[in-house]
């Protein structure tokens, strides 16, 4: 069975770059640089395998973000990018073949179990693409569209857009230039070889093809698909937030307390109430409407779908793991809370005195600053159920920058 791999190349330290974090690291759009090629390639699906070639010094930077997706694995770098590729090419060789790694700049990520990282290890790999992780924006339809050619190496290019000037005060003919972009793509035996065979320095792994007079193939490339070099190219690729407000809505009905605790938990915070909750959970309507909010804003079912009232797990349980797994999820979606604002609806207990307190809680359990979260309580004027003290009600609204 033939497979077709990705590697890409994260073993930089981004000097060009401010902030004292490599560029690979550096969030783009809310998640991290490199974290936008592995997501572009997970998801396509001839792509059985990736490799992720990193310096050495930034593993605990890489290891929380390999977290999100199993099909990566991690290859410690060399000192130049060439090396870089050597190292994860001779990787793909040692475990393609079920053997062990040479030695332990050839290792897997730890916490991955190895039956996981076996998977396709079998397999003859046809096809690598090579791409560079500072070129974050990637498409389907390149990768694609490189895996598509049947030649033994081949280029995407985009054509050259500037007046080009020699540095000895002549111009050059634009119409003859293209730029060079990455994933380029090879057959596996193919650039192995080559990189085994020659240590001079090449600034792409198309120039071994040519200086072994291998045809190089050009294929369309994408202007959207530029390096992050300078702290302006990064500027340049961030794009204005995308704004999600959701809404959230629960009621709760009171029955009479059982033992001696007389509180009742609201937005975190314990209240002193004559009535006990009705509820699977703690039934704190505060937080469990705002943590219906925070899902909407990301698309993602309700409190429901999540934590069903039919899993005993949940039984009595502390309402605030709801809201906590609701930001996890919407962090995971590349977006962060903005602002809240909660309006608490009962005609008992007195909520006013608790409010900052319970603004406090949720800024904690958010952590967010408490500027951030606004509490509001009212009454219905003795209208209603509320209005006869047989419950109490929560409406709560998230706004998350995406």
């Amino acid at each position: 069975m033939n497979s077709s791999v990705a590697v890409i190349v994260a073993g930089g330290t981004g000097s060009r770059m401010a902030g004292g974090i490599p560029k690979t690291y550096r969030l783009l759009n809310g998640k991290p640089v490199i974290a936008h090629s592995l997501q572009a390639f997970s998801e396509h699906r001839q792509i059985e395998r990736i490799i992720v070639v990193h310096h050495a010094d930034h593993q605990a930077l890489l290891a929380p973000i390999l977290a999100d997706y199993p099909k990566v694995e991690a290859v410690l770098g060399g000192q130049t990018r060439q090396e870089s590729v050597r190292n994860g090419l001779e990787y793909l060789s040692n475990v393609s073949l079920g053997g062990q790694q040479a030695d332990s700049a050839m290792s897997p990520r730890s916490g991955v179990p190895s039956e996981q990282q076996n998977v396709a290890h079998g397999a003859q790999i046809n096809k690598v693409l090579i791409h560079d992780a500072a070129r974050p924006n990637i498409s389907q339809t390149l990768i694609t569209r490189m895996l598509e050619t049947a030649a033994k190496a081949a280029l995407p290019v985009i054509p050259v857009t500037d007046t080009i000037k020699h540095k000895a005060g002549h111009t050059l003919d634009r119409s003859e230039l293209v730029a060079a972009q990455t994933p380029q793509a090879f057959d596996y035996a193919t650039i192995l070889k080559l990189h085994r065979e020659n240590t001079d320095a090449v600034t792409d792994d198309a120039m071994l093809a040519e200086l072994a007079s291998i045809e190089v193939a050009f294929v369309q490339g994408d202007a959207a698909n530029r390096k992050i070099t300078t702290e302006e190219d990064l500027k340049m690729m961030q794009s204005a937030p995308r704004i999600a407000v959701g809404n959230g809505y629960d009621v709760h009905g009171f029955i009479a307390h059982e033992g001696d605790d007389k509180t009742i938990m609201i937005c975190g915070v314990p209240v002193e109430c004559d009535m006990a909750i009705e509820g699977h959970s703690d039934g704190d309507v505060g937080l469990h409407a705002l943590t219906d909010a925070i899902l909407g804003c990301i698309g993602n079912g309700d409190i429901g779908h999540h934590f069903s009232s039919d899993n005993p797990q949940w039984k009595g349980a502390a309402s605030e793991l709801f809201l906590k797994e609701a930001i996890r999820l919407m962090q995971q979606a590349g977006g962060s809370l903005s602002h809240c604002d909660i309006t608490l609806i009962a005609q008992m207990p007195k909520l006013s005195p608790h409010r900052e307190t319970m603004r406090a809680s949720v800024a904690e359990i958010c952590d967010i600053d408490v500027s951030q979260v606004s509490i509001k309580a009212t009454t219905t004027d003795h209208l209603g159920f509320i209005g006869r003290k047989e419950g109490l009600a929560a409406q709560a609204t998230a706004t998350v920058l995406l």
